[in-house]
């Protein structure tokens, strides 16, 4: 069961319980739509209604303007992840109150309320793509080709990958010196790359 009720019960009365919750204006999920007069209930509980499902339908979570006011992704980001706080304790306990200062008039607290009862799971935002760049490191230990023909010899390409092109670079150098050294050859008979990736 979710039922509406006044917070005029409970402030100053008594300790909230875990199914009861508070969504006046000190929730993210409060109408931000002020009431300058009575005739305008309907008015500012529509314009709740459609922000929303404007919210719930951004699931790139980019910045909104909605009836001349701007929410931002951090506030969606928000007002989502309570919604799901109020969904698990529905589910948790089979009831929630949800308070707000209208009750019984009508109040925005109806769309919540709605939307509890659907027991709908709240879309996860696309995350923003994100590019990192590495950089692979190539050295071929037979850059001339002298044991090319050997039957199950292999040349030994040696690859690693860094963050930076300082460290992909200094491993290049280690392995010039440690391979020209091992092997009597100079370090420009080693074919060395250094490849930037996106990933």
């Amino acid at each position: 069961m979710i039922t509406i009720k006044n917070l005029r019960e409970v402030v100053g009365k008594r300790e909230f319980s875990e199914w009861e919750v508070r969504v006046d204006r000190a929730s993210i999920l409060g109408n931000p739509y002020y009431m300058a007069r009575e005739e305008f209930r309907d008015k500012v509980c529509e314009q709740y209604a459609y922000l929303f499902k404007r919210i719930l339908e951004n699931y790139n979570i980019c910045a909104i303007e909605v009836y001349g006011k701007r929410f931002s992704n951090d506030f969606q980001i928000s007002f989502r992840a309570e919604l799901e706080r109020l969904v698990d304790i529905y589910k948790r306990y089979g009831k929630i109150d949800l308070y707000c200062w209208c009750a019984p008039k009508r109040c925005h607290a109806e769309t919540i309320k709605h939307y509890l009862e659907g027991f709908r799971t709240l879309p996860n935002p696309v995350p923003a793509p994100t590019t990192r760049i590495t950089w692979d490191v190539v050295v071929d230990y037979d850059p001339i080709g002298l044991y090319d023909d050997r039957e199950g010899f292999d040349t030994l390409v040696y690859i690693s990958t860094h963050d930076t092109y300082e460290e992909a670079r200094a491993l290049v150098d280690e392995l010039n010196r440690k391979l020209g050294k091992e092997c009597g050859m100079s370090a420009e008979y080693f074919v060395q790359k250094i490849v930037k990736k996106l990933n």
